[in-house]
């Protein structure tokens, strides 16, 4: 059902995404420090992380490919947009930090996640 979930988001079905953000979003956020969000894409996991103290993103993952970054930066171009329409919020000069992480290798297809 997860994978399901979010592959549907990231094939652009954002409708689920859109009402579980804004249901979070709807509490305050002024003692929440970081945001941590999963997310899946070709059965493998990557991790961002919204950093709201220190007004960053930070994106771990354990294979490399061009197609979990470009994934990656429409999230965050799509949750910029939403912080700022429900907390005013302007995440638009924060910036995204590709963190060097130990990488799975070669192994193909690799379902052994090392983050």
């Amino acid at each position: 059902m997860l994978r399901s979930f979010f592959m549907s988001i990231l094939l652009g079905t954002w409708k689920a995404l859109d009402k579980a953000i804004r249901d979070f979003m709807s509490h305050s956020l002024t003692e929440v420090k970081q945001i941590f969000m999963p997310i899946c894409l070709s059965s493998h996991w990557h991790l961002l992380i919204m950093d709201l103290e220190d007004t960053y993103f930070r994106h771990y993952i354990s294979v490399s490919g061009v197609e979990y970054r470009a994934v990656t930066r429409r999230f965050v171009t799509w949750f910029t947009e939403m912080a700022r329409d429900v907390y005013s919020i302007d995440m638009d000069s924060w910036p995204l930090f590709f963190v060097d992480c130990p990488q799975q290798g070669l192994i193909i297809p690799s379902t052994s996640c090392i983050l």
